[in-house]
């Protein structure tokens, strides 16, 4: 079914084809027009100048916005209402360089309708309206551009902005069409969440809310090595790894700053950590190769059929000597299967069956979490341990979709890892037929 805007029209008149009426049997005499959450009464009128398999709409039918005609528009028809999209948004933490994120869609065509960007603070929750920029297609030789535009509120949301506050009429608004929702911010809170399912709590390191030096000393007696996190935070900000000494503790954080503390000075560092954000202690499992920290970053992603598929398993080696697997300084990335090879001198036979329980494990947490919200883009940290256990280190909801970029021969890869949250938007909206 095509769309096509006409001029003159009356605003609250839409028409049908006489050529399709007979395939719809009774014409009603009004439908409701949806354009994102925005939902409009319509007279219905049929019109045998109309192409066949095209519905007719004013060029005002959805003042006072704006929208743009020129985009390839789907139509899906459901009973008396009409969907025209998709309407796809997209919350980043600040609108601009906005090129970065067209790779995401290098397959538009595809897609189609109409896809914005827009940050929290675009959002007007008091009139349902968003300001945002969006996306103008490749036309005529010329590259594709941004353009500012006013929209009701979208069919979807796919959320890549941590740490900023999304108006809570905004998410109740778009309840489950808002994917990898505010729900799991808090990771102390995620892993509880985790550790009630029994197929998962077996890959979990033993971790611990952090409120004083109390809590840290419970884990010091159970295990040589541990991690300081912060529970809201991307990017191992407020990172340490622990170890106890003789007379007191050593602190190692993810710059390599070495901060020994005395017994007496300890309780004090705690408390200022504790007070100051949001913290949990986590069993450290060991994974070192010549002196790098090794861990598994993991892209689980849904895609046009809304199931889980995992998308790429990666090695990261952190910098020598440093307490985390952040490659991108002295560190480096590799594909995981050859990485497991050398690190575990596994044959290819027994690397694939690592990598497939890896995704195994990983799916049953993707599971999991589905059950408080809806998620379709997530990376998980994994180790696998000197005696080959998996152990899940945390999720991420805004996972680094170019690491493939960084490994040779990769950039088809990471456009179809690119792809994925858009395919998933775009069945989510109900459009997945085309």
């Amino acid at each position: 079914m095509k769309l096509k805007w006409l001029n003159g029209k009356k605003a609250s008149c839409l028409s049908f084809s006489s050529a399709n009426v007979s395939g719809y049997g009774t014409v009603p005499s009004k439908v409701w027009l949806h354009l994102g959450k925005l939902e409009i009464e319509m007279e219905v009128e049929v019109d045998p100048l109309l192409p066949a398999n095209t519905i007719g709409i004013s060029t005002a039918a959805f003042k006072p916005f704006a929208i743009p005609r020129h985009l390839p528009y789907r139509i899906r028809i459901k009973e008396n209402h009409i969907y025209i999209g998709p309407v796809i948004g997209m919350i980043v933490p600040a609108v601009r360089r906005l090129e970065r994120y067209e790779d995401y869609l290098r397959d538009y065509e595809h897609i189609g309708g109409l896809i914005c960007l827009f940050s929290p603070k675009d959002i007007n929750a008091a009139d349902r309206t968003i300001r945002a920029c969006y996306y103008a297609p490749p036309a005529n030789g010329k590259p594709p551009v941004w353009k500012e535009i006013v929209i009701p509120y979208p069919d979807i949301v796919y959320r890549r902005a941590f740490g900023h506050d999304i108006p809570h009429e905004f998410v109740n608004e778009m309840g489950e069409k808002l994917f990898n929702p505010t729900v799991f911010d808090d990771k102390w809170k995620l892993w509880r969440v985790l550790f009630e399912d029994s197929d998962v709590c077996s890959h979990l390191p033993h971790t611990q809310k952090l409120n004083s030096i109390h809590d840290l000393d419970a884990m010091l007696r159970t295990h040589s090595s541990v991690y300081v996190k912060r529970s809201q935070t991307l990017q191992s900000l407020g990172l340490f790894m622990v170890q106890k000494t003789a007379d007191g503790y050593l602190f190692i954080d993810r710059d390599r700053n070495r901060i020994t503390l005395q017994s007496r000075d300890a309780p004090a560092f705690i408390k200022n950590l504790a007070e100051s954000y949001l913290y949990h202690v986590q069993q450290a499992v060991p994974l070192k190769y010549y002196g790098r920290h090794v861990d598994f970053r993991v892209i689980m992603q849904k895609g046009r059929t809304r199931k889980w598929a995992c998308t790429g398993i990666f090695a990261r080696f952190g910098a020598l000597d440093s307490v985390t697997t952040n490659f991108t300084e002295e560190g480096k990335l590799e594909a995981a299967k050859p990485a497991l090879q050398r690190i575990f001198r596994l044959n290819s036979k027994q690397a694939s069956a690592k990598l497939q329980e890896i995704a195994r494990v990983c799916l049953k947490c993707c599971r999991r979490i589905d059950q408080f919200g809806t998620f379709g883009d997530v990376g998980f940290d994994v180790i696998v341990d000197p005696k080959m256990n998996i152990w899940i280190l945390e999720i991420n909801k805004f996972p680094q979709n170019n690491l493939p970029l960084y490994i040779r021969g990769q950039r088809e890869l990471y456009y179809h890892m690119m792809r994925q949250p858009f395919e998933y938007a775009k069945s989510l909206a109900g459009f997945e037929s085309g």
